[in-house]
């Protein structure tokens, strides 16, 4: 194990040129991906417009991808995040802050087209108001028209640090590996 992190930090900027060569593929050609019927392992970026948005990690690699449009707010993390952006609570201290009350209290929140609510701050109290409802819908039509790239990266140790490493150079404005 010695040398071990030295040299998984040396791949950090190789696995980067290789994430930046991969094809960018639409979602619906995910059927193409290196390793059919899709990789194993490795590392995903979700692209709008050339933008790189978010960028996630998993050991089922085309399966994790396609999860994102779930109806499922435990599977669809990152239209889950978008909704909470739209709603004004993606990086805002209330979230933090109040997510101790979210099972007890209804915190009052707002869109970016000034509709108001008043929900919990749980993935399911949220969801069952109708507003915030159609927004996950409308997030998740919108992750269906994004691009994504792929790179296969087996060792678990290197796969979690570049996930860091890409989120943070790319600069993704849906990553956070903060805990709370």
């Amino acid at each position: 194990m010695a040398g071990e992190p030295d040299r998984i930090i040396r791949q950090m900027e190789p696995l980067l040129k290789r994430l930046k060569c991969s094809p960018l593929r639409n979602m619906s050609q995910l059927h193409d991906l290196p390793g059919h019927p899709f990789p194993k392992q490795g590392i995903y970026v979700f692209y709008e417009q050339g933008k790189p948005l978010y960028v996630g990690c998993s050991d089922g690699l085309g399966t994790r991808i396609l999860q994102h449009r779930s109806s499922d707010p435990n599977k669809a993390a990152f239209a889950f995040i978008l909704t909470r952006d739209e709603w004004r609570l993606w990086k805002n201290p209330i979230w933090e802050r109040d997510l101790y009350k979210k099972d007890k209290e209804l915190v009052e929140i707002r869109n970016s087209k000034g509709e108001q609510t008043k929900v919990k701050l749980s993935k399911g109290a949220m969801l069952d108001d109708k507003s915030i409802k159609q927004d996950f819908q409308l997030q998740r039509e919108r992750i269906k028209e994004m691009q994504v790239r792929v790179i296969e990266i087996e060792d678990e140790y290197e796969q979690a640090m570049f996930e860091i490493y890409a989120a943070y150079v790319l600069s993704t404005p849906y990553n956070t590996f903060k805990t709370t």
